[in-house]
């Protein structure tokens, strides 16, 4: 009986979120950027970042601005650098 408990218990922490989720890539509050789309904004972020001679992050800069300019939270902001900083540092 107590193992049944215990397994009951196991199950329940068990994230559902998880659990069967096909769609890869980055939840924004208005959009869904898919792995393909982020791969794509990394390798445009490196050349765009090797094109501006100071080998800054491109996609960090255009990020803040938008923030500043009210078309992007703080949230999604934290999000992408994150997915960034793991995935593709070069363009960030």
């Amino acid at each position: 009986m107590k193992k049944k408990y215990f397994l009951f218990l196991l199950f329940l922490l068990i994230p559902i979120s998880g659990c069967g989720n096909s769609k890869k890539g980055l939840q924004l509050s208005d959009q869904f950027l898919s792995n393909e789309s982020l791969q794509n904004m990394c390798d445009r972020g490196i050349e765009y970042s090797v094109w501006s001679f100071g080998g800054t992050g491109f996609w960090g800069k255009t990020l803040k601005g938008r923030v500043a300019l009210g078309n992007m939270s703080g949230k999604d902001f934290t999000k992408m650098q994150k997915w960034f900083l793991i995935n593709c540092p070069d363009a960030w």
